[in-house]
């Protein structure tokens, strides 16, 4: 072996064995950025290969499959194949090592395996990993993440029986393992401003659209911006920025280059060699700043990177740890790391470096109501909720061609505040799943919606597939209060506080499954120790029907 374990590593790697030992077939690994989750896993790989166990290791990138087969090169362990289209080491089909990218294996032959390693494990409640899994009833999963609560709010809790954590962040700070980072943002009402400028912005699976989002970021005094502020309190470091689309991220490093810094753009569409290139260039010096977007948030690993620049926002936690966690690993005369916030992320989730606890099961919610919808149209009358529905149609911010007697219902939607409750419940148009039509909101014409646009033939109301139209989107101003200085943040305000209020919460989550209490007795140890004021920001779904429950999932 070429390289050993760290004592916290050996410690979870023994404690990982042990849990398989008794039996438990599906444990989550739980252990934060830098902190060397592959290299257990490739120790835990080691173990079953020499008990002539098989091993199926999952990933679904590249960048973190060859980091995979990288450890167990460097282990000794060359009996291996990758199920990658066009890899280089594809060519070992009956190796007892597999490692394989999820797109590529569930299209394919499945290989057989005692021992299942899922990497990045909190995206294992996907379809696909969800279909291969069922195939290996009888096989030990073991799960790699550093963070396992995601933005949808579904727990792992199905998929995975134990939650097993390496190590805190805290912890590996104080074991000189990861490096404090400097924290620089927006003040509290410049973060405002910018929150309140992207609540139009559309959201997409939890978290913002992309094309939105990179719409309503790129703008040359943000972008200006950013490169003064590395010039004040990071010049000459090695620096990653995160954009929120491909253009941003481009326009960024327009902006550096004409400030005379060496800087370069990565994205997906980017051949393999055009972009180790870059990160060859980048990693010798050549190249100070990358930017790029959604392409090193996972499996990147810069140790000698001291600056990271976020020019994104985000509603993900996970995300905006693993953008961080790019710059806190530890390197030889590296002294610490900068995150300079553009994006409000800090404010909104809480610095990188503090605690959190984490649990399998998801985040409690509120159940939505769901309305039901009849449709109307003669000869279908079929009942139906809005979830079942096609495509979702929003009445255009002006009607200049409807006709005189429809033209008050008109007006009353131009006058409406197109951001607020009523106008989405008015102003929709929802199309029936049984036959495809709609009534129009003004003239209750039924009409089949096509493309992007529609207009009623009975009196020309007009209908956008966007409840934001384009044209609207071009007059509003994109968010400028990012103009103004970043300020230092100390790490304590709203989201510290949400957080330890969190942790508290999973901590006696935890205490009452293992002593068989119910929800009830969790939530009234909170308010001995926490206000109304401080539990209801945290905790705006829960009920009284949640506290009868029991802890256990």
């Amino acid at each position: 072996m070429t390289f050993s374990l760290r004592p916290y590593q050996a410690a979870k790697v023994s404690e990982a064995r042990a849990l398989m030992g008794q039996g438990k077939k599906s444990i989550c690994l739980v252990s934060p950025t830098g902190s060397g989750k592959t290299i257990i896993a490739a120790h835990i790989i080691h173990s079953a290969l020499a008990k002539k166990r098989r091993v199926l290791f999952l990933a679904h990138r590249r960048e973190l499959i060859d980091q995979c087969a990288e450890k167990l090169r460097a282990l000794g362990i060359w009996d291996y194949n990758v199920v990658l289209s066009g890899h280089p080491h594809s060519r070992n089909p009956n190796a007892p090592m597999q490692i394989a990218s999820i797109q590529t294996l569930i299209r394919r032959e499945y290989p057989p395996a005692d021992l299942i390693i899922v990497d990045e494990s909190h995206h294992v409640c996907g379809g696909q990993y969800q279909t291969l899994l069922k195939n290996y009833p009888d096989a030990y999963v073991l799960g790699l993440t550093a963070t396992p609560e995601r933005l949808d709010g579904k727990g792992l809790d199905g998929i995975f029986h134990d939650l097993l954590e390496v190590a805190t962040v805290p912890d590996l700070i104080d074991g000189g393992f990861l490096v404090t980072p400097t924290c620089l943002g927006p003040s509290p009402e410049a973060a405002a401003k910018l929150k309140s400028a992207l609540a139009k912005v559309k959201v997409r699976g939890g978290d913002y659209a992309d094309g939105a989002l990179g719409e309503a970021m790129d703008h040359a005094e943000l972008v200006g911006d950013i490169v003064e502020h590395w010039q004040e309190w990071a010049v000459g470091q090695k620096t990653i920025v995160f954009a929120a689309s491909i253009a941003h991220s481009k326009h960024i490093v327009e902006q550096f280059k004409a400030a005379g810094i060496p800087a370069a753009h990565l994205d997906g569409t980017m051949s393999t060699q055009e972009r180790e290139g870059i990160l060859s260039a980048w990693r010798n010096g050549d190249i100070q700043v990358v930017s790029n977007c959604q392409i090193l948030t996972e499996g990147f690993d810069f140790p000698e990177l001291s600056c990271c620049i976020l020019a994104r926002p985000t509603k993900s936690v996970a995300l905006q740890l693993q953008m961080c966690g790019r710059v806190m690993r530890t390197a030889p005369g590296k002294n610490g790391a900068i995150i300079l916030d553009h994006a409000g992320n800090i404010l909104e989730h809480g610095p990188p470096h503090i605690e959190r606890i984490w649990r399998l099961e998801g985040a409690s919610k509120k159940r939505k109501v769901e309305h039901t919808h009849a449709c109307f149209l003669p000869g279908c009358g079929a009942l139906f909720v809005e979830r079942e529905a096609g495509s979702v149609w929003w009445v255009a911010a002006t009607q200049p061609g409807i006709v005189e007697q429809y033209r008050f219902m008109a007006r009353k939607f131009e006058r409406m505040d197109r951001s607020s409750p009523e106008f989405t419940q008015e102003a929709k148009l929802i199309v029936c799943p049984a036959c495809s039509h709609a009534a129009c909101k003004f003239c209750g014409h039924f009409l089949k919606p096509a493309g992007d646009r529609l207009i009623c033939p009975q009196c020309q109301g007009e209908y956008s597939s966007d409840r934001q139209e384009q044209e609207e989107r071009e007059k509003r101003l994109p968010p400028v209060c990012m103009a103004g200085d970043l300020v230092l943040l100390d790490g304590n305000g709203p989201a510290t506080e949400k957080i330890r209020v969190k942790n508290e919460y999973n901590r006696l989550l935890n205490v009452a499954r293992d002593k068989g209490y119910k929800r009830g007795w969790v939530w009234w140890q909170l308010k001995e120790q926490f206000s109304e004021a401080q539990l209801r920001p945290v905790f705006p779904w829960l009920r009284s029907e949640w506290t009868k429950k029991p802890s256990s999932p």
